[in-house]
Parts: structure tokens; C-alpha cells; sequence
């Protein structure tokens, strides 16, 4: 999606450390397409500017890929209030 127009953007990474969290091996989570770089949706701003913002969001689904797993998951970021929810989520799946 483009968002240009919005004149935002945001990105992240994930990163899953194996073991004790201050010294385990860190290893990148990367996309289905190999990128480790993700984007961030940006926050519900009004319905002039993002009028289906559920399908909006929608679009930064990612299918990964975690390093020693044997199945795709699925992972997304959402930080804003909508409609279907006041609070924020991170959901990691598989």
C-alpha cells in the first residue's frame, strides 16, 4: 500500500533470541520474501483520511519466517485505536 500521501513512515524489525534473553543467540525473523524490515500501519487518524481502516491495517499481515520453526506464522502490529478495539496488540502466531 502507499501511503504516501500520509507523509509517515515507520519500520521495525523483530528479532527472536533463543535461551536466556540477555545472553541467548539473537537471530533476525524475517518476511516470506526474506526481508527482515517491517512496516508499521499508522495510527487511526479519522475516517476522512483512512475510511476502512480495518481493511487498511489489514495489509501489514505478515506470514514469516522463524528461524528453527518448522511452520509459517503470522504476525502483526497495531498501536491504534479502532473501532473493533481500544487497546493496542501484537499477536505472533503459529
Amino acid at each position: 500500500m502507499n501511503n504516501g500521501a500520509l507523509n509517515v513512515s515507520k519500520t521495525y524489525t523483530i528479532r527472536m533470541i533463543k535461551g536466556n534473553r540477555r545472553t541467548g543467540e539473537a537471530q533476525d525473523v524475517r518476511t516470506h520474501r526474506c526481508s527482515r524490515i517491517f512496516t508499521k500501519p499508522v495510527d487511526y487518524i479519522g475516517s476522512k483520511t483512512l475510511p476502512d481502516y480495518e481493511a487498511y491495517v489489514n495489509n501489514y499481515i505478515y506470514n514469516i519466517a522463524i528461524p528453527v520453526a518448522t511452520r509459517p506464522a503470522a504476525y502483526w502490529l497495531r498501536n491504534a485505536k479502532t473501532r473493533s478495539s481500544s487497546t493496542s496488540a501484537k499477536r505472533l502466531t503459529w
